[in-house]
């Protein structure tokens, strides 16, 4: 118990610490960053604590020191926190980061929009067209893409799924809010309700619940994004939606697609709810040295050169992410990963520095996404691709060893698409589409 409480006040002062320094109105990406790791990191250890476990915990639990593994847990956190302030601090008058940051303009051209939204709805359809007409059902198409490795070797054509579903739930909730100012049809918008729907249904093959599960909580978010402050009760509901339906998603798929019938609810809400990952990082950090290594910096020089094709790189190891590796080193003949969390990868590779200089490229970018989309309560383009960072890329530890890679695959496309729909490009008096807007006093 004295390893518990030690460990829970080094995640919530500086949390609370963190909360005063960087959060600027409530419910903006800080403060959905700091609340996000407190669910991480805090109701699995105190339910690990009081023995509360899965039915269905980590193998290797027993082969680390609890207490030991639980205290550098806390220490590494609170170090990701310090350099996470100094970061913010440190670059927020300078205005680095920002424009790597696609922003999208209230003045867009609807028309534009639709036809591109359509174009990724088409490609997305021919996706997955593969594995739904091979199998003969979505559960049959999620079995062949989670299993058997459908997409192995192609993995970069989720980009599109991941892509067109968020920019679809961005657009449907703009013209829900602003149906009577901008006087969008209701043709229009059950169009773009309808191409929203194909999306998610889309995503679901791949079968992860995120797919399903984010795009639809952000597009209800964006869309009453001006009354989060006021109702209280309506994001109380929301998360309880969320809740529902990660455990549902995750009983549905391991019972309907991986045929084990052998858990409980409460193991379903375990995992699904990433507590499992708690004790996955536990062990990562455990066992370090002991069941698995790691030189120095090994897992960013994979995951920065994972595109690299395998004929350029014949060396390429066959497990790009930290967690695949790891998961790897203890279990030969397993596929998947145990994903370490962003400030346990910068300790593994780097050490105790390491972490610190994590938190710092963290703030870095949180500082940016919190002045470019300082106008995401009215802006539901900004509110969605604000999100979309956090889980993409923060809400797991922070930035991590896949960050530029993921960066390119899904960031980059936004880019393009805010472009090609910005009215301004195809105005004749040649004043070009903004990237981005100016940060307040």
């Amino acid at each position: 118990m004295i390893a518990l409480t030690l460990y829970l006040a080094a995640i919530l002062l500086p949390a609370g610490v963190l909360y005063a320094v960087i959060v600027k109105r409530h419910f903006d990406v800080c403060s959905f960053y700091i609340f996000g790791h407190l669910l991480l990191f805090v109701p699995a250890a105190l339910l690990m604590g009081f023995g509360m476990r899965s039915g269905d915990p980590n193998p290797f639990l027993v082969n680390i020191d609890f207490g030991q593994a639980l205290s550098m847990q806390g220490l590494i956190f609170a170090l990701h926190g310090f350099g996470l302030a100094g970061g913010y601090l440190l670059f927020a008058r300078t205005g680095l980061g920002r424009a790597a940051l696609p922003y999208f303009s209230e003045n867009r051209s609807n028309m534009m929009t639709m036809i591109g939204l359509v174009v990724l709805t088409l490609i997305n359809a021919a996706i997955i067209a593969g594995p739904l007409f091979q199998s003969g059902s979505l559960l049959g198409a999620v079995f062949l893409i989670r299993n058997e490795f459908y997409f192995s070797g192609v993995n970069y054509l989720r980009v599109f799924l991941v892509v067109g579903t968020f920019l679809c739930a961005a657009h449907f909730a703009h013209m829900l809010r602003h149906r009577k100012a901008e006087r969008f049809s209701g043709i229009a918008i059950v169009f773009v309700g309808a191409l929203f729907v194909l999306n998610l249904l889309f995503s679901a093959a791949l079968g992860g619940k995120g797919f399903i599960i984010y795009p639809f909580i952000f597009f209800l978010l964006a869309l009453y994004a001006r009354q989060l402050y006021r109702r209280i009760g309506m994001l109380i509901m929301l998360f309880m939606v969320f809740i529902t339906a990660v455990v549902g998603l995750q009983q549905i798929r391991v019972e309907m697609v991986n045929d084990n019938q052998n858990l409980s609810s409460w193991d379903y809400a375990y995992t699904g709810l990433r507590f499992r990952l708690f004790e996955d990082n536990l062990v990562y950090l455990g066992s370090a040295g002991k069941l698995h290594e790691t030189e120095m910096g090994e897992d960013f020089v994979n995951g920065t050169l994972g595109p690299v094709p395998r004929s350029l790189w014949p060396q390429k190891p066959d497990e790009i992410t930290a967690g695949a590796r790891f998961k790897r080193q203890l279990m030969p003949q397993s596929s998947g990963g145990w994903p370490p969390y962003g400030m346990n990868q910068w300790y593994m590779n780097f050490g105790w520095l390491g972490v610190i200089v994590g938190g710092v490229v963290t703030g870095l970018l949180l500082q940016a996404l919190q002045c470019v989309y300082v106008d995401y309560q009215t802006n539901t383009y900004s509110f969605v691709i604000m999100m979309v960072f956090l889980v993409r890329f923060l809400i797991n530890g922070g930035i991590d060893n896949m960050f530029l890679v993921e960066y390119v695959f899904y960031i980059l496309p936004l880019f393009i698409f805010a472009r090609l729909t910005d009215k301004r490009l195809y105005r004749t008096d040649h004043e070009g589409p903004k990237t981005a807007i100016a940060c307040p006093k």
